[in-house]
């Protein structure tokens, strides 16, 4: 017993070492490689549709939206447009991790540790060359942990729900709220996601209608309203 509580003990703290060099190394690299640009063949094509933001049915708007926002800012800033990119991707990455594990309950939801688990995160390789690079998959990876932490707090709230429709519930229907909204930017984003973030959301209002006497499944029309309005 004794012996198996120290393997476990000794891998934890391995992990922690490896994780954290990776933290330093992927920092280092990001530091690095701020000043630049990197030319994919998409980056040309998110480029060339923000000037006009006519997309097709492959692309989103949002993106080319925020990429012309930028665009303009940094006409009159120091600082490139592809760098004032580059900040929010990162602040966004790195929000959304946080996010996703404290919803998770990740390290107790620590709040020191769940920064930590998101710093990681954000520097997995594939991931951090992402989030440094004028392309949609950062923000997508993002908002999807967003959805996913949101979808998770709902989730929690309503399984110790009682019969009755408490302060708790209506709590969860603003986490379901919230999901309904990045379910919509994740839409303006890749038009996939459209369908796909619909699931789970329907899924979740039925477990709230189960969860409800049938005398207060009236209050359903605050998620449910909500729902309609961003599938119109």
């Amino acid at each position: 017993m004794h012996k198996s509580r120290g393997i476990v003990s000794l891998t934890g703290w391995l992990l922690f070492i490896g994780f954290t060099v990776q933290i330093g190394f992927g920092l280092v690299w990001m530091v690095r490689n701020f000043p630049f640009l990197q030319m994919f063949g998409e980056t040309v094509f998110q480029v060339q549709v923000s000037s006009t933001l006519r997309v097709d049915d492959y692309t989103g708007v949002l993106y080319p939206s925020v990429l012309l926002l930028m665009r303009v800012i940094g006409a009159s800033s120091p600082r490139t447009w592809y760098m004032l990119m580059y900040l929010i991707q990162l602040i966004l990455a790195l929000f959304a991790g946080f996010y996703l594990l404290r919803s998770l309950r990740f390290f107790r939801g620590r709040v020191g540790a769940c920064l930590w688990g998101s710093l990681v995160i954000l520097t997995f390789p594939h991931m951090m060359q992402c989030h440094l690079a004028v392309l949609p998959y950062s923000v997508i990876a993002s908002l999807l942990m967003l959805y996913a932490g949101a979808l998770c707090r709902s989730f929690r709230r309503l399984i110790p729900l009682p019969e009755q429709y408490t302060l708790r519930g209506k709590a969860a229907a603003g986490d379901m709220a919230l999901a309904g909204l990045l379910w919509l930017l994740l839409s303006l984003c890749a038009y996939e996601y459209l369908y796909l973030g619909l699931l789970p959301l329907l899924v979740l209002l039925g477990v709230m209608c189960s969860r409800m006497k049938p005398g207060k499944k009236w209050q359903l029309l605050y998620p449910g309203v909500i729902l309609l309005l961003y599938l119109d």
